[in-house]
């Protein structure tokens, strides 16, 4: 295994401020902009002109000490540069090769699902799970409006919640986090609020936004005790032409009254598929933003257009990026007639084609969509109930057997390569554990467990 690793501190402020554009539009929220085979770096809060000179004194002692650590083919697998700053921004870049060091995934040690009551616990939308301090897993289920608890082996031990607007009731149930000593804080919206529960169901207190938060965001998200909540602020505005949306991420008090703004950040790119039929998406390949909390009160933004995260804190200062590099990135022609065939084909195979029908698939996967020009930098983000950090590599048509994971410890660095099943959506990680969700043929819906043993030495 052989990769290339740069642990740099760089100033939060001038030496990040250089110019980019994606699709002519500026970008905010994202410090890397690449054209070509170029990178340009583009500051949160928009462009300057040109790098300081300072800046490019770092860069250049950076390459030098790359050039030096990653030339030739004999280069140690731990091979580290650090090159410091008082003012405190971690870089690291790595470059993952084919044969990177692996993190071993065992196979399925935990299923839970059914097809009916009849035959076990059913589930139905589920959008969340977490794992609890005794590996008690807590999953929202949407189709019920209820928390489920499960045992470590996968046994009902209790659920609670109900549709309605009560105490102890959800509206339009939507995600579970945990705080604390195993403090579930669920989600739901219209108005969006969070409310506390023990897990055998007690609830403790509900937060509600002001002012009220009407629709549901994307990503909602409770810090540290004492903390307070981020949550990007909703925009569903769409034009008549493709637009990059951008969306301020707000923080808020533990009275739910807003404290502030972390920044405004580049979400993903929108438009009509069909303003006939109402369909709104984004272009074919186009990629995606998401939030998570890291620790304390640290924000980790992952930014989808670029193999990249940036590690913010609340008060809109940037603590790190983690940068990597896998392979090329561009989209082929010959791709997008694959996607085509591949998404008509699946849809073909679960329902009968009517012209209404044909009509939805048309929207989605017509000659008219835009197509990125390079594929998205990553897809999930998942951070670990330790603080570690999972990517997904974002999968192309072509590509075949199990979808390949980026994991980096808690110091950022990279830790190790995993394979998990193409189609599970990753839901947690804890411990020695990763928790997703996956469907059948059927549409019915079960949580799937497996166990992961990560290198010596190493923590995830």
């Amino acid at each position: 295994m052989q990769f290339c690793l740069r642990l740099v501190r760089q100033p939060a402020h001038e030496e990040h401020c250089c110019s980019g554009r994606e699709h002519g539009d500026v970008s905010r929220g994202s410090l890397w902009s690449h054209s070509g085979s170029s990178e340009q770096r583009l500051h949160r809060d928009g462009m300057c002109s040109s790098m300081t000179d300072r800046a490019r004194l770092i860069a250049g002692v950076l390459l030098a000490l790359a050039i030096a650590s990653c030339a030739g083919a004999a280069v140690e697998n731990h091979t580290t540069v650090e090159v410091s700053d008082s003012a405190g921004v971690s870089i690291v870049s790595v470059r993952i090769a084919e044969d990177a060091q692996t993190c071993e995934v065992s196979g399925e040690t935990l299923r839970i699902g059914a097809v009916d009551e009849a035959q076990g616990t059913a589930l139905y939308l589920v959008n969340g799970a977490v794992f609890l301090s005794d590996g008690r897993i807590a999953v929202v289920n949407r189709g019920t409006s209820q928390v489920k608890v499960f045992s470590p082996a996968g046994d009902l031990l209790s659920e609670f919640g109900r549709q309605g607007q009560g105490p102890g009731e959800f509206k339009n149930l939507w995600s579970v986090h945990v705080r604390g000593v195993d403090t579930l804080v669920v989600g739901d919206y219209r108005p969006w609020r969070f409310s506390f529960f023990t897990p055998e169901g007690e609830l403790l207190r509900r937060v509600e936004l002001k002012p009220a938060v009407i629709e549901r965001p994307d990503f909602a998200i409770p810090l540290e005790i004492g903390a307070g909540f981020v949550m990007e602020e909703p925009s569903f505005q769409v034009q008549d032409e493709w637009v990059d949306r951008v969306v301020p991420l707000r923080v808020y008090g533990e009275d739910g009254e807003v404290t502030g703004t972390v920044g405004d950040f580049w979400m993903d790119r929108v438009g009509y598929q069909s303003k006939e039929i109402g369909y709104v998406g984004n272009p074919i390949f186009g990629a995606r933003a998401s939030f998570s909390h890291l620790r304390d009160d640290l924000v980790l933004y992952g930014t989808g257009r670029y193999e990249q995260l940036e590690i913010w804190n609340i008060a809109g200062e940037l603590q790190g990026i983690v940068r990597w590099k896998s392979r090329e990135r561009e989209v082929p022609p010959t791709d997008v007639d694959v996607w085509r065939r591949q998404r008509r084909e699946s849809w073909e195979a679960r329902f009968d084609i009517t012209p209404q029908m044909e009509q939805v698939i048309e929207a989605q996967i017509g000659e008219h969509l835009p197509v990125a020009h390079l594929y998205p930098g990553h897809d999930q983000v998942v951070v670990s109930q330790e603080g570690g950090i999972w990517v997904e590599e974002y999968r192309r048509p072509l590509d075949e057997g199990p979808a390949r994971w980026w994991v980096f410890g808690t110091d950022w660095r990279f830790l190790c390569s995993a394979s998990l099943p193409s189609d599970l959506r990753v839901l947690a990680v804890g411990g020695n554990r990763v928790l997703g969700l996956a469907r059948d043929s059927l549409d019915v819906e079960y949580l799937l467990g497996y166990d992961v043993e990560y290198p010596p030495a190493r923590s995830p």
